[in-house]
């Protein structure tokens, strides 16, 4: 296939950007929420045992940790999803939800395009890879233009079997 000069671009409102992060908080809170109910009103201890100080406390610092390690994967998840982009003939700029730098990529530098599906199959996205092994994801409902820029990507990947 074979490249037209045209400019794809496609950039996520900032509501939708704003909401993405909210909803990694709000998605924290409830583990977390879920996390000290487990450890302190749980009915699984039996009835009358209450823990000691030391377990209690052991407990907080055990909720915390995972509740700190779970954020941060969420987040670092997040920030790997495009949240704009503008394609040429030659070159692949975006940039990233949570960050204001823009990347600029020759499309050369493209490894592999995969397609992200949902669990009954239909598709949702894309994963980007470059030849440096980072990754960014393009996800079809919140940016326009997505489906149109992954099928470009997937033209310049060497061996592609959709060209």
């Amino acid at each position: 296939m074979e490249c037209s000069d045209e400019t794809i671009s496609g950039e996520m409102t900032k509501l939708q950007q704003r909401s993405a992060m909210v909803a990694l908080w709000f998605l924290w809170l409830f583990f977390m929420g879920i996390l000290f109910w487990s450890v302190f009103f749980s009915e699984l201890r039996p009835i009358g045992a209450s823990p000691t100080t030391g377990v209690k406390i052991a407990a907080i610092a055990v909720v915390c940790l995972v509740g700190s390690g779970v954020l941060v994967y969420l987040y670092g998840d997040a920030k790997r999803d495009i949240a704009e982009f503008a394609c040429d003939k030659n070159s692949f700029r975006f940039r990233k939800l949570g960050t204001a730098r823009s990347e600029t990529r020759a499309l050369a530098e493209v490894a592999t395009v995969g397609e992200r599906r949902d669990k009954s199959g239909l598709p949702i996205g894309c994963r980007v890879v470059f030849q440096d092994g980072t990754e960014a994801f393009l996800e079809y409902a919140m940016l326009p233009n997505a489906r149109a820029l992954s099928d470009r990507l997937r033209s310049h990947v060497p061996g592609d079997w959709r060209r």
